[in-house]
């Protein structure tokens, strides 16, 4: 069974489904915010849904975030969901492959055991999981850091080639992002989400990437706000 809370349905979760930290910190926009409360509310519900985790920047404590990102665990056959908007990021992983690629490095399970925000799950599924890995969870590879930045840089050039900024400013954070997780691994250190990074890279010596990155983000940031339409920090929270 699902586990059970006696806070409110607020998203329009099953009752039974919720946990106290279903909500993010902040929703990047009103489009997300109602795709998730449709979204979510189908994922909790399914029994092959083992669990639901927010992950990225809308969890952390940081300023701002122009990103939903999500990822649920299941079992047979994955569910389907409605088309997402662009600002939201939704990942799938099997229950049979999870602790291989945790025990493999994989960045971002890793950092959802770390970090992310549990919106549902069965029977204790990410509870134990996470028991299971906090104390032994292995560190992302730097080398796969370096060879996804290298990769969104070519990309990048490519891009900005034919003319495509907004594509090639993704990419180039992308690139930044890669380049500081890679570092901060270097110095043994686990890279949280992407607006606290520069902080992190600062603690660690590496004051040039910080910058590069703050200035890659700040572009990407002011073409977030003419994408949503808003000229000040998104709305924090729920209203």
């Amino acid at each position: 069974m699902p586990s059970t809370l006696s806070s409110g349905d607020s998203m329009g979760i099953p009752r039974a489904a919720r946990v106290p930290t279903a909500e993010p910190l902040r929703w990047p926009s009103s489009d997300a915010r109602a795709w998730a409360e449709g979204a979510f509310s189908e994922l909790c519900a399914s029994p092959n849904v083992l669990a639901l985790v927010l992950f990225g920047s809308s969890v952390r404590p940081v300023e701002s975030s122009f990103d939903l990102d999500c990822l649920f665990v299941y079992q047979g056959d994955r569910p389907v969901l409605p088309a997402a908007p662009m600002e939201v990021d939704v990942r799938a992983y099997p229950a049979d492959q999870v602790d291989r690629l945790i025990e493999e490095g994989h960045d971002l399970l890793g950092w959802c055991i770390r970090f992310g925000r549990v919106v549902c799950e069965r029977e204790e599924y990410w509870t134990r999981l996470t028991e299971r890995w906090q104390a032994s969870l292995p560190f992302p590879s730097a080398e796969v850091a370096d060879q996804r930045a290298e990769a969104a840089e070519r990309l990048a050039a490519e891009l900005e080639e034919i003319g495509d900024e907004d594509a090639a400013v993704e990419q180039t954070v992308s690139a930044a992002t890669h380049r500081a997780r890679a570092a901060l691994i270097r110095a043994a250190v686990f890279p949280a989400s992407r607006p606290e990074l520069p902080a992190q890279l600062r603690q660690i010596g590496a004051r040039r990437l910080a910058s590069n990155l703050e200035k890659v983000l700040a572009l990407r940031s002011a073409l977030a706000r003419e994408y949503l339409g808003i000229s000040a920090e998104p709305a924090r929270g729920a209203a």
